[in-house]
C-alpha cells in the first residue's frame, strides 16, 4: 500500500510538473514576413515541383508519360467543359493557370473564333538546369504537359499543335474539322 501512494504521488507530480516544466521551455519563434511577390514565387515553385511529383509517382508505379496523360484527362478534363469549342476561352485558362509564375510569358500571335496562334514560355524550366529533377527529365516533363494539352484540347472538341525551340513552346489551338 505505501508503495502505491508513492507511484500516486511521484505519478501525479509528473502530471502537474511536466507542464509546468514545458511551458518554461517553449521558445518564442519568429516567422518568415513574406512579400506577395516572395508568395507568388513560392506558389509558382509549387506548382512545377508537384507536376514533377506526380510525373515521379507515376514512373515509380510503372506508368508511362502516355499513361499518366489519359489520367490526367480523365480526371480533369471535366473542369474545363465551360470551353468546349473555344480555342480563346481555353487560352485564357492556360494563361490563367500557367501565369502563376511570374517569369511565364505567353504571347499571342493571332487569334479568331477558330484559331489562336501563339508561344508561351515554359514554367519550370530552370529546375531541370542539372538534368534529372527529383528523377524527372526535363523530355518527361514537357511530354507530359503535351499529352496534357493534347487530350485536353481533344476533349474540348479542339486541336492543340505545339513545337518547342529551347526557349519559347510555339502553339496553335484550333477547332477540330
Amino acid at each position: 500500500m505505501k508503495n502505491k501512494v508513492i507511484l500516486a504521488v511521484i505519478l501525479s507530480l509528473f502530471f502537474v510538473a511536466g507542464p509546468v516544466l514545458a511551458q518554461g521551455q517553449e521558445k518564442k519563434i519568429d516567422l518568415p514576413q513574406l512579400t506577395p511577390d516572395q508568395k507568388i514565387s513560392r506558389l509558382a515553385w509549387f506548382q512545377t515541383n508537384s507536376a514533377v511529383f506526380v510525373i515521379s509517382f507515376a514512373k515509380a508505379h510503372g506508368m508511362t508519360a502516355e499513361d499518366l496523360g489519359k489520367h490526367m484527362i480523365d480526371m480533369w478534363a471535366g473542369g474545363w467543359d465551360t470551353n468546349k469549342g473555344s480555342p480563346v476561352r481555353v487560352i485564357q485558362a492556360v494563361y490563367r493557370n500557367l501565369a502563376l509564375d511570374p517569369t511565364f510569358k505567353m504571347e499571342i500571335l493571332s487569334a479568331s473564333e477558330t484559331e489562336v496562334k501563339g508561344k508561351m514560355t515554359v514554367n519550370g524550366k530552370g529546375n531541370f538546369s542539372a538534368g534529372m529533377y527529383y528523377g524527372v527529365s526535363f523530355a518527361e516533363y514537357m511530354r507530359v504537359n503535351e499529352l496534357w494539352m493534347e487530350g485536353l484540347a481533344s476533349y474540348l472538341g479542339l486541336v492543340w499543335k505545339s513545337e518547342y525551340d529551347g526557349e519559347w513552346s510555339s502553339f496553335t489551338l484550333s477547332v477540330k474539322k
